[in-house]
């Protein structure tokens, strides 16, 4: 009977043949401006803000924060400018999550670091994630020093570093070479739980230790890893590479392609290197049109440094040369110094005078191109035109 009943009562409604209404609710002028800040439409987003009455605005950190970033995106400084000075007005420099993006804005906006430090400074609460992201500015400007020293700071402030800071801080000790307070950061990282944490054990510490020669430690810490990107893979094959090793450098790219992993050309890089310490021009040539035919890497000045090197050492001067002419950056005049310093070991002085001739027109007050082809013509007994080239 309930059966029946429900029948005949969605029988009726169909019969009414109902439609939605057309009648939409009108969105607020806050919820327009998220709107056009998520669609990019940045100057309209900004009339909207200036309409609207600045004591009444309802979610200011959302709102500001959301305008921020679109004018971040934008690379607007008039913009960015008149949105820190809303900021200000407004009270929400209290704000811990205003103050990150006004620290990202600051980042974005050029090589003015002193604003930065001035932005951040004026911060009146700063977490964690402030005090990280000025570490890592200081690294990215080329102070790795003052970034260490801002941790220290930070410490001093008793404020926790979380799995980033560490990160960031053991990058500082590779970029100093300080492998002692590199390793004195890793037990911190171990003490704290850190261990287990991808970002720090993330390619940090196996890259600290393996440019700092301790490959076997960077091996450990690489075996044990439970996930492997490819900034680690990377890592453990110019480790190898760099510390002499370069079959076992070879082994881990082959292991990399075993497991599928995606190759980019830093790791072509590191074994191209490998092959270099080895000799393997076979390998070399293989690897080589691997990466730009198979993978379509476009190879970079140090691809054909390492496959003009190899080649030239092992006599093979006319077709380095060829690689070189055919090369996207043959105007790179380091490719060809590489192949100039081959001529010596050959002594092929006919060769070095037209590679000569070639590097002086691409960098003629380049002071190497004269010592490399004096060294040539010595080389053969030609004192009066190794003087010469040399006066």
């Amino acid at each position: 009977m309930k059966l029946l009943l429900l029948k005949r009562h969605y029988t009726y409604l169909r019969s009414l043949n109902l439609k939605p209404t057309d009648t939409k609710i009108p969105r607020s002028k806050e919820s327009q401006i998220l709107h056009l800040c998520k669609s990019g439409a940045l100057l309209d987003a900004f009339q909207h803000l200036n309409s609207l009455d600045t004591p009444h605005i309802s979610l200011k950190s959302i709102l500001y924060a959301s305008l921020l970033q679109t004018s971040t995106k934008a690379l607007s400084l008039t913009h960015d400018l008149q949105l820190h000075a809303h900021v200000i007005k407004s009270g929400l420099k209290m704000d811990c999550f205003m103050g990150n993006s006004l620290l990202a804005l600051y980042f974005k906006l050029g090589p003015d670091f002193k604003e930065t430090v001035r932005v951040f400074d004026g911060l009146f609460v700063k977490g964690v994630i402030s005090w990280t992201s000025m570490i890592s500015r200081y690294i990215n400007a080329g102070k790795p020093r003052s970034s260490l020293d801002m941790f220290l700071e930070m410490l001093g402030f008793g404020v926790e570093p979380n799995g980033f800071t560490l990160s960031t801080v053991i990058k500082a000790c590779l970029e100093i070479g300080d492998l002692k307070l590199g390793r004195c950061f890793h037990g911190v990282v171990m003490r704290r739980g850190f261990d287990s944490n991808q970002v720090i054990s993330k390619s940090t510490l196996v890259d600290l230790y393996a440019k700092c020669g301790c490959i076997d430690f960077a091996r450990i810490i690489f075996r044990h890893m439970m996930v492997r990107n490819l900034i680690t893979w990377n890592s453990m094959i110019c480790g190898f590479a760099q510390n002499g090793r370069p079959e076992e450098a070879l082994g881990v790219f082959n292991e990399m392609m075993r497991e599928g992993i995606e190759l980019d050309s830093i790791s072509f890089i590191g074994v191209l290197f490998a092959c270099s310490h080895t000799g393997l021009v076979i390998e070399r040539r293989k690897h080589f049109s691997l990466m730009t035919e198979e993978y379509g890497i476009k190879a970079r000045a140090e691809h054909y440094n390492y496959m003009v090197d190899l080649l030239g050492r092992a006599g093979f001067l006319e077709e380095a040369k060829s690689l070189i002419e055919n090369a996207d950056c043959r105007s790179d005049s380091s490719i060809w110094v590489v192949l100039l310093g081959a001529c010596i070991t050959y002594t092929n002085p006919a060769t070095a005078k037209r590679i000569a001739k070639k590097m002086m027109k691409l960098k003629p007050e380049y002071h190497l191109t004269y010592v490399l082809l004096a060294n040539v013509y010595k080389a053969v007994g030609r004192w009066k035109d190794a003087q010469y080239i040399r006066s």
